[in-house]
């Protein structure tokens, strides 16, 4: 057996040791482990979810091809731009579930309506679409169960079918309601002349005094809540009455039909925008209209 030589004892192999590596820089524009927003000129080519350059907040983007950056508050676009788009998602998602709603938004657009009236014709027709949720599957509206013989019913809460709001602080007109039946029809009044309501300029200026809930299915004509400007053609009529007329016939025939009316109002301008008309019957009817109304128009 060889043995080592006297003096010098057997080194035993053992493991490498690590190489030196010398301190890596601080990060001195990261303010804690959960801050994303740092400095990009300070820090090289590095790259995070958002980083700043020269005050301007960009966000890590990939579009299929490389990571860009993508400004996160676009200066071509204000704040207000966004706030607009927020509102423009809600209201979508609000009209997908609100049918009438969103036909009521979509025809206020389409006739030039400001961007109130557009959202006061939204809300009156989430209205209507609340309305219907009252209706059973069947298209009948629920009727109380009769007493038993020999008992007593309970007693009813009696509602008159003609239901307008009060006038609001500018004089006009709000929301009617209405439940039409046959015994009314016929019942209706024609508006009183000396009612002016507010932006009225006579029969000259091609203005009607028109009824929310119309005379031919028992309207007031007495009652100012009950009245607005309206233009006469086409309006009051052909577009208002021939509504009307259809549910007329439907009452006629047997049907209980709870009618709304809600004139929409331009701020500054007395007579309304448009009127939004809907009727939903016992026997399944379901009907709205939004009538554009020249008399309200703002005047330039």
């Amino acid at each position: 057996m060889a043995q080592a030589p006297r003096g010098k004892p057997r080194s035993m192999p053992g493991p490498a040791a690590p190489p030196m590596r010398s301190p890596s820089p601080p990060l001195t524009g990261l303010a804690s482990p959960f801050q994303r927003d740092f400095d990009f000129r300070r820090q090289g080519a590095t790259l995070r979810q958002n980083v700043v350059i020269g005050g301007q907040t960009y966000r890590e983007m990939d579009n299929g091809r490389a990571t860009v950056l993508v400004p996160v508050n676009d200066p071509l676009r204000p704040p207000e731009l966004f706030a607009q788009q927020r509102q423009a998602v809600v209201n979508s998602l609000f009209m997908a579930q609100n049918p009438i709603a969103g036909g009521a938004y979509g025809v206020a657009s389409m006739l030039g309506a400001s961007p109130r009236t557009r959202e006061n014709a939204m809300m009156a027709g989430a209205a209507a679409d609340a309305a219907l949720s009252i209706v059973t599957p069947g298209g009948t509206f629920r009727r109380p169960t009769p007493a038993k013989q020999g008992q007593v019913a309970a007693p009813s809460w009696r509602r008159p079918n003609f239901r307008p709001s009060e006038l609001n602080a500018d004089k006009q007109a709000r929301r009617v309601e209405a439940t039409a039946i046959a015994e009314m029809l016929g019942t209706g009044t024609k508006a009183r002349q000396r009612i002016r309501p507010p932006g009225f300029e006579g029969e000259d200026a091609g203005h009607a005094r028109g009824h929310l809930f119309p005379k031919e299915l028992g309207g007031p004509g007495n009652d100012p809540r009950n009245l607005v400007t309206l233009t006469q053609r086409p309006t009051n009529d052909p577009h208002m009455s021939s509504f009307d007329k259809v549910v007329a016939q439907k009452v006629r025939a047997g049907e209980v039909v709870e009618y709304s009316s809600t004139p929409l109002y331009t701020p500054g301008v007395k007579p309304p925008a448009a009127i939004l008309m809907t009727a939903i019957g016992s026997n399944g009817t379901r009907m709205a209209r939004l009538v554009s109304n020249p008399a309200g128009r703002p005047r330039k």
